[in-house]
């Protein structure tokens, strides 16, 4: 009996210290510079739809992040066309052939509209994660912490709200 109940304390100790190395720095952060700014959470790159089924819980903060989404969405299909545009006559030109610059022109109009898209990916985006943040900040301080101490009389644990 003596042995089991030892056993018990020391699985609940390392279960609680492997919930607490779990629970790390959740929060989203916007990394880097310029145009290769990301956002992370515990290391991690995130992507649009990661965003978005992060929030999920967050009704708020998930609103934002779907039109972060969709400006992604957006901003990556006019990107590739006009990028299309661009490169046909510049694959003609490289190739000997006749080049239809009139068409690299609005290839290039098609890009510029990709740069409205892209920026209120992240508009929206950093309001969604800031939302999401505070959230996370107000419900964890709202959480009650299981802990195991030690005392004078013997080991146990102290729940605190």
């Amino acid at each position: 009996m003596y042995q089991k109940t030892h056993l018990i304390i020391i699985i609940c100790f390392f279960f609680s210290l492997l919930v607490s190395a779990q629970n790390g720095d959740s929060r989203i952060k916007l990394e880097g510079k310029g145009m290769s700014q990301t956002f992370v959470q515990n290391s991690r790159i995130l992507r649009p739809k990661d965003l978005v089924e992060i929030t999920r819980e967050y009704p708020e903060a998930h609103a934002f992040m779907k039109k972060a989404k969709t400006n992604s969405d957006f901003a990556s299909v006019v990107g590739f066309v006009g990028g299309g545009l661009i490169g046909i006559p510049v694959g003609a030109q490289l190739g000997g052939g006749e080049p239809n610059w009139i068409l690299a022109g609005v290839g290039a109009a098609v890009l510029v509209m990709a740069i409205p898209l892209s920026s209120g990916f992240k508009n929206n985006a950093e309001k969604g994660a800031e939302i999401y943040n505070q959230a996370i900040a107000e419900a964890s301080s709202q959480k009650p912490i299981l802990n195991f101490v030690f005392m004078p009389h013997g080991a146990g644990f102290q729940l605190t709200f």
